[in-house]
């Protein structure tokens, strides 16, 4: 699904750190985040996409060539935070957005 790159060039605590999905409870259930290495993670669905995007969800809002029948399947953050002190929190947010035909 994604593939996310977490960087912090600190040392000690403040150069480690820890990743999670933040969102609704229905986006958390359809999403897993997965640390592949130190600084490397995956986000992936925890379900085939095609059941999830099945279910009842808002249509993309908007035009452009490709809206039609799209669907939102999922909207949360990745927060990662470093253990330093003070802790620092860094936040990027995430729509996913799949292209099936409405059914």
């Amino acid at each position: 699904m994604a593939h996310a790159t977490v960087t912090d060039d600190d040392s000690g605590d403040n150069g480690r750190f820890d990743c999670r999905l933040h969102g609704p409870p229905a986006a958390a259930a359809k999403f897993t985040l997965r640390r592949l290495y130190a600084t490397e993670f995956v986000i992936a669905t925890a379900r085939p996409l095609a059941d999830i995007a099945a279910e009842p969800e808002p249509e993309v809002d908007g035009g452009g060539p490709d809206a039609p029948g799209r669907r939102v399947v999922g909207h949360f953050a990745l927060v990662c935070r470093d253990h330093g002190d003070p802790a620092m929190t860094s936040l990027i947010q995430v729509r996913s957005d799949h292209g099936c035909p409405k059914r």
